[in-house]
């Protein structure tokens, strides 16, 4: 068999990387990450034969990652209209995947009087292009290895009905293999290191600067000298979750002019804040990682924050002389996860972990840090001073109630509105009512037969069973009172019910059931719910290993659950709901049923308002108005 001698280099050089033996810099030819070229080709459309032949492209042309090809054929030729059609599909014919969306881009045109008249965006050659987007990669993120796009239709006007040719570059993101470790570099200079070992998953890791401008949150008296948007996507995100075990690596191109030498590097992100009596989301600066400058590069270090675990916008912000300070926030209850913490010398802000704790970068001398539980409606601050330049001061923060708590009502100690935790994805029932067995899971299974269950969405999901802990030995239940967010239509969720009493006790007393209510001001309702005798179809899934069971058991598969909530969103005052989900056995204690939970969401009403220069409007109105109007 022949072998292509570049794409057998790449693999050498990849089986290197997965070692650990070299950490190879992609500069003219990158090979992963975004925008990488991975085909590139000659496409000469002769109208007259009503044929279209395609040629790879090489020697300076070729591709750096050759793992596509095109699949083109002529469609039409409007002798009226001048225009030729062709179609064009893509074809992943590597040994992984390529994520899309995918970028065909015109190079150039011969004779330059033939002119595209459908491109997806561009005005002329090196700009035109034809994105294929998921709708035409079979409704996913990825093109699969030997899997083939959908075709788009190409137009172009050939006034003198003259054959022509086009040079095209195929462009997508290549992701960085399970296990591999590796340096990926932008044009610029950035780059990104990956750890060998540390990502068990496929995924799209990419780097590139951008101005300091593109940082909104607001910088104070901080330094911004660089800063950096990194992408980090799981090629398939609804089965992998989990993030690298080892935090990534990025590196800059010192500017010429440096105010220090070691530096603190804050993800921009949407987090809490409180201003008086109001409560709301904005852009802030979290610090997560420090850096130092080494051989003309900002390079960072993780010595102090944990570090760099996920993509998102970054800036890197001059130390010049200061120290952290640590600690835990807590209130009457215990130390509190997902506390906003800020400080009385910069606009850096710290959120607790689940164990209540924060770090935070403080510009020197006497300090306070205030922290706010958005969840709560409890605030606290307590004092501090960095004496030495580089230490870490330990400072905790007790939390009382605030005396105006925001957007709360006095039933819920929940300060916005939506449900917490819905996913499950905290891995624990926090902010969940329990009783009885209740409990997270990453999976169900295996049953004897080999089958696995696993959530909808993400890593986790609920599981309330009749089985040891039952209240009584015969139920369970899962609760969360919330309110209803303006906009809100629907409230859905997926739920899988499991039982060992399938099948020999369907249309017994053996009725176990699942049931799914919502109490509103209009009373209760049960809005989803499977009994044994009317589970309306099961599978039979071998043992599932259920104490006290039998060898068969079955499922009914996911299913979804819904339930209107549109008459108690966006009002004046806020409308108090109380979820709830039940599991109970049915004529004995010994067979068990299992309901699994996941995925609880809201169906939205997105509403765009603008407001007109002059008019009577502003920012909290719109928001007022929206919330008022939005089920009208």
């Amino acid at each position: 068999m022949k072998t292509n001698p570049k794409l057998a280099t790449i693999l050498l050089v990849a089986a290197l990387i997965s070692t650990g033996a070299l950490s190879p810099v992609y500069a003219a030819e990158r090979t992963l990450g975004n925008n990488v070229v991975v085909g590139s080709f000659r496409l000469h459309v002769q109208i007259q034969e009503r044929r279209v032949v395609v040629m790879d492209r090489g020697g300076i042309h070729a591709a750096a990652v050759p793992s596509t090809q095109l699949i083109a054929d002529f469609l039409n030729w409007d002798p009226s209209s001048r225009i030729a059609s062709i179609s064009v599909a893509i074809r992943n014919i590597g040994t992984g995947s390529v994520s899309g969306p995918l970028h065909a881009v015109v190079l150039e045109v011969a004779p330059p009087t033939v002119v595209p008249t459908n491109p997806d965006s561009g005005v002329a050659p090196d700009s035109w292009r034809w994105i294929y987007s998921a709708s035409f990669l079979g409704g996913s993120s990825v093109l699969s290895p030997l899997q083939t796009s959908g075709a788009k239709k190409w137009d172009f006007v050939s006034i003198f009905a003259m054959d022509f040719q086009l040079d095209i570059q195929i462009l997508a993101g290549v992701p960085l293999p399970p296990g591999v470790g590796a340096t990926i570099e932008s044009p610029d200079g950035t780059s990104i290191t990956v750890q060998p070992n540390s990502i068990p998953y496929e995924a799209v890791i990419d780097i590139k600067s951008v101005s300091t401008s593109t940082i909104v949150a607001p910088l104070g008296n901080l330094e911004a000298v660089a800063a950096v948007n990194v992408t980090f996507e799981p090629s398939f995100p609804n089965s992998i979750g989990v993030p690298p075990s080892a935090p990534l690596q990025i590196s800059i191109p010192a500017p010429a002019v440096l105010p220090s030498s070691e530096f603190v590097v804050g993800q921009q992100g949407l987090v809490d804040f409180v201003d008086g009596v109001s409560a709301g989301l904005r852009n802030q600066l979290v610090p997560v990682d420090t850096a130092s400058f080494t051989a003309g590069k900002i390079v960072t270090n993780a010595k102090v924050f944990p570090g760099i675990f996920g993509g998102g916008l970054y800036a890197i912000v001059a130390d010049t002389g200061s120290g952290f300070a640590t600690g835990i926030a807590s209130d009457a209850s215990g130390p509190r996860p997902g506390v906003v913490v800020s400080n009385s010398t910069n606009t850096l802000v710290s959120v607790t972990d689940a164990a209540g704790q924060y770090k935070l970068f403080i510009s020197g001398g006497p300090f306070t840090v205030t922290g706010f539980d958005p969840l709560r409606g409890s605030s606290g601050s307590t004092t501090g001073s960095i004496s030495t330049s580089g230490s870490t001061v330990a400072a905790n923060i007790l939390l009382n109630p605030l005396p105006v708590t925001p957007v709360c009502i006095p039933s819920v100690t929940d300060c916005r509105a939506g449900i917490r935790n819905g996913g499950f994805e905290r891995g624990n029932l926090t902010s969940w009512t329990t009783t009885g067995a209740a409990l997270v899971g990453q999976q169900l299974g295996p049953t004897s037969t080999g089958v696995i269950i696993h959530p909808t969405e993400g890593q986790w999901m609920a599981d309330i069973n009749t089985s040891a802990g039952a209240v009584g030995g015969v139920g369970s239940s899962l609760k969360q009172q919330f309110i209803v967010p303006a906009g809100v239509r629907t409230l859905r969720l997926d739920f899988n019910f499991v039982s060992e009493e399938f099948p020999e006790f369907v249309g017994t007393i053996f009725n176990d059931a699942f049931r799914a209510n919502i109490t509103t001001p209009n009373g209760q309702s049960t809005f989803a719910q499977v009994t044994v005798n009317q589970s309306g179809g099961f599978t039979l899934i071998g043992d599932c290993f259920f104490p006290g069971g039998d060898t068969t058991c079955g499922q009914t598969g996911w299913r979804e659950g819904s339930v209107d909530l549109s008459a108690f969103a966006g009002t004046n005052t806020p409308i108090e709901v109380e979820l709830l989900f039940t599991a109970n056995d049915a004529g004995d204690n010994i067979y068990d049923t299992h309901i699994l939970i996941d995925n609880i969401r809201f169906s939205t009403l997105w509403v765009d308002s603008k407001a007109i220069s002059g008019a009577n409007a502003n920012a909290v109105r719109i928001q007022q108005d929206v919330g008022r109007f939005s089920c009208a």
